[in-house]
């Protein structure tokens, strides 16, 4: 089943913490994330959406992060992991609503009924988007229109009766960035607080080829 629990309710605020609490009860496969953000009247030339999403996150019982991702991270990895990105309008034209889409996804698939998140096992379980319009600059005609940042959230659940029994739920969380001031090694200990099903590394440079930051892992 799918259940909107938010549909298009735009913020007032250009830079903020949304912070959504999600209902005491229910087995989810994943939740889908909606951004759209009108541009300024005359452009925004070079101004990617995806990156005025500072985080996506997902906290259990307070401070427990099961995700904890950038936009810009977070729709590459979907695009890796399931061989096409989420649906998304990038425009950079006076005026145009510009709309991408996140996948929080808690199992193997859509639908994996052994893993998934059980909303039953946690006293609060909390939906958070970091975001910050400003990151050029405060709203103009060039950046963005102030108070249009605005928040769809879509719930992919399983009816009532036909609930599963989880044997657990995969999440995704950032344990490390940084930016390299020149060459060399970056040697990281891995987080032992979960077991590992995978990592993702990436490096994101303006006007340098593939291959030519990370020449090995």
């Amino acid at each position: 089943e799918q259940a909107v629990l938010m549909s298009r309710e735009a913020q007032t605020s250009d830079t903020a913490l949304f912070r959504k609490d999600l209902p005491k009860s229910g087995a989810y496969s994943a939740i889908d994330i909606g951004i759209r953000v009108t541009n300024g009247s005359t452009s925004a030339v070079n101004l990617d959406i995806l990156d005025i999403i500072k985080h996506l996150s997902l906290v259990m019982n307070g401070n427990d992060y099961r995700f904890h991702v950038k936009g810009q991270d977070m729709y590459r990895q979907h695009w890796m992991k399931n061989g096409r990105p989420m649906p998304a309008s990038f425009d950079e034209s006076g005026s145009a609503v510009q709309e991408v889409w996140f996948r929080m996804q808690f199992g193997r698939y859509l639908g994996d009924p052994l893993f998934g998140l059980n909303l039953d096992r946690f006293n609060n379980v909390q939906l958070q988007i970091d975001y910050d319009m400003t990151v050029w600059g405060a709203a103009a005609v060039t950046t963005f229109t102030t108070a249009t940042f605005t928040i769809t959230v879509i719930a992919h659940q399983f009816p009532y009766s036909s609930r599963p029994v989880f044997r657990g739920m995969m999440g995704l969380r950032e344990f490390w960035n940084g930016t390299s001031v020149a060459s060399g090694d970056e040697v990281q200990s891995l987080p032992s607080s979960n077991p590992i099903l995978a990592l993702s590394v990436s490096a994101l440079e303006d006007n340098v080829a593939e291959a030519t930051d990370i020449t090995d892992i």
